[in-house]
């Protein structure tokens, strides 16, 4: 009978750690889904001549950091801006690597284009906190996420 209960702690064990390693997978790739789509809204509205507040027509871009990341119109980041769209990641992820220049992706009128594009400061990773786990973002000079 103890040979039996063993047994069963082991396999459960053993169940619970793949549970576990799959669970924080999925929080990795729905993070990772949430930062391409407000990449690309970042980029669309550039495209589209979206405006903020009866001012002509902006770029668009994204600006990182470790916890968070903040969709805003302009050329600049301003952090205190009230248009700005900030958004949280979920608890237990961070960005461990956030190689962009000045920590922004910022779109360029008509073409869609990276401002100042730079082909070694072009990505982002995302990272479980608690595991080795991490997802790569990376815009290319088009604009287009890879």
């Amino acid at each position: 009978m103890m040979i039996v209960i063993g047994i069963l702690a082991i396999l459960f064990s053993l169940g619970a750690i793949v549970f576990n390693s799959f669970v924080k997978g999925d929080q990795i790739d729905s993070g990772v889904k949430k930062v391409i789509s407000c990449l690309n809204e970042a980029r669309a509205k550039t495209l589209a001549g979206y405006s903020l507040g009866g001012e002509s027509a902006l770029n668009f871009g994204v600006h990182f950091e470790e916890n968070a990341y903040t969709l805003f119109g302009g050329s600049v980041f301003d952090s205190q801006d009230q248009t700005n769209q900030r958004f949280s990641l979920d608890e237990g992820l961070i960005f461990n690597q956030i190689e962009l220049s000045s920590g922004n992706i910022i779109f360029e009128k008509i073409t869609g284009q990276v401002v100042g594009f730079d082909g070694d400061q072009n990505f982002v990773i995302l990272k479980s906190r608690d595991s080795s786990q991490e997802r790569r973002v990376t815009i290319n000079k088009l604009g287009t996420i890879e």
